[in-house]
């Protein structure tokens, strides 16, 4: 009788807590979908004038140099302090998926263990039963928690390690385009050679 108030204990606690980790891990995704879109606001296009550099004749690729993406440092500096935040949120929640099939499996040793001075083999077949509940009830939560994790969680993620990855890069090149405009006009400046 106690292996098996133990074992829907067990069950009901697995299954609360899968229903708690669910709506937090929605409420990362809703935080993650913020990150994403805050780098529509973060970005502009600008029309640079390369014409001492680049002659147009027509071509489309020189005209497309020409425009090029900037960003905002500051509000995506701010876009990825919000992100860390978040993902290391995630990071905690998710971890939690992997307690699921664990507590399932404790459940089912117990409630062997717990049995296992019984002389009458119904009480052990009966208690072995609800004992695999208990493993039934974490496999289920670990593995439907999982999924919604790499379906739209993991996306995002990579959605928005792409955007900063995509960021970073742009910022590198007007960096370096900085650094060539500065050179050219020492060199005007100057007279001398680059």
């Amino acid at each position: 009788m106690f292996t098996s108030v133990l074992n829907i204990f067990l069950c009901v606690l697995m299954f609360a807590a899968g229903i708690l980790l669910f709506f937090r891990l929605r409420d990362i995704e809703g935080k993650l979908e913020e990150v994403l879109e805050a780098f529509d606001g973060i970005k502009s296009v600008e029309t640079e004038d390369y014409r001492e550099y680049l002659r147009d004749d027509g071509n489309p690729v020189i005209r497309k140099a020409r425009e090029s993406v900037t960003y905002d440092r500051n509000k995506l500096e701010d876009n990825r302090e919000a992100y860390n935040k978040t993902y290391a949120d995630y990071v905690a929640y998710t971890q939690m998926i992997a307690i699921f099939p664990l507590m399932g499996i404790l459940g089912t040793v117990l409630g062997l263990v717990l049995q296992a001075g019984s002389n009458d083999i119904s009480d052990l077949v009966a208690s072995l039963g609800l004992a695999l509940y208990t493993t039934l009830v974490g496999l289920v939560a670990a593995i439907v928690l999982k999924f919604y994790d790499a379906r739209f969680l993991g996306r995002n993620i990579n959605l928005i390690d792409a955007e900063f990855a995509r960021a970073d890069d742009v910022i590198s090149k007007q960096q370096l385009r900085y650094e060539i405009r500065q050179a050219f006009q020492k060199a005007s400046e100057g007279g001398g050679d680059l």
